[in-house]
């Protein structure tokens, strides 16, 4: 089983995909080096709030589903 951070790097790689988008353009938005970006949607290296909010706006994606997905949370509220 994967952990959070490797199925949000899974949710932001799909959003890419989806989107038909370069990683080279995505990366040149999140303005990191493309071998970086490869590293972030791989898992290696974590994602940021920050990265995931602008690969959610170039994609159209929603961010809060994406962090959901990524740490199996369907709507229900998760107590604190």
């Amino acid at each position: 089983m994967s952990n959070p951070q490797e199925q949000l790097a899974a949710e932001a790689r799909a959003a890419i995909a989806r989107a038909g988008l370069e990683k080279k353009d995505v990366a040149a938005s999140l303005r990191i080096e493309t071998r970086t970006l490869r590293n972030k949607l791989s898992g290696e290296s974590p994602l940021s709030v920050d990265e995931i909010g602008i690969i959610a706006h170039l994609t159209g994606a929603n961010p809060g589903d994406m962090i959901n997905a990524a740490y199996g949370i369907n709507g229900e509220q998760v107590a604190a």
